[in-house]
């Protein structure tokens, strides 16, 4: 017989976030898998669509992900053509990634999908629901950066 247990409201908030968080990311994993990408690669293909050329190092810290991760992803990506290393004229030992013509295409094509995917998961919540449930999450995540 399970024992009643009488959580806080932050405690009550952080299993909801952690069980939603979860629940979504599974979906969004298994959608990129079905497009053949890793989470790790398709946000590398979006942050380069979206923001433009960029070195290893601000992809790694864009990405929050290690420089020698981010390195194996740029290589698979390279491998399918999707990306390029541009060597920087000024600094022979700085490449640029950049995305292909191939790239491009293929990106624009998934974020297309991944977004009426995105899209379809966030409908539980009318679009007034979504709007405040972005805004509340953003200020928790603003109080960290803070350390509030």
């Amino acid at each position: 017989m399970s024992k009643a247990y009488s959580r806080s409201h932050s405690m009550d908030l952080w299993v909801k976030l952690y069980r939603s968080f979860s629940s979504m990311n599974k979906s969004v994993v298994d959608f990129l898998r079905g497009q053949g990408l890793t989470q790790p690669q398709f946000y590398v293909l979006e942050v380069l669509y979206h923001k433009g050329s960029m070195t290893l190092i601000q992809l790694s810290r864009k990405l929050m992900v290690t420089g020698g991760n981010m390195t194996l992803i740029a290589d698979n990506l390279e491998k399918e053509e999707l990306i390029a290393r541009v060597l920087d004229k000024s600094d022979r030992r700085k490449y640029t990634i950049t995305l292909t013509a191939k790239g491009e295409e293929y990106v624009q094509k998934v974020f297309a999908e991944f977004e009426k995917h995105i899209e379809s998961i966030a409908s539980t919540l009318n679009s007034e629901e979504q709007v405040q449930a972005a805004k509340l999450l953003k200020k928790l995540g603003l109080g960290f950066i803070s350390g509030k």
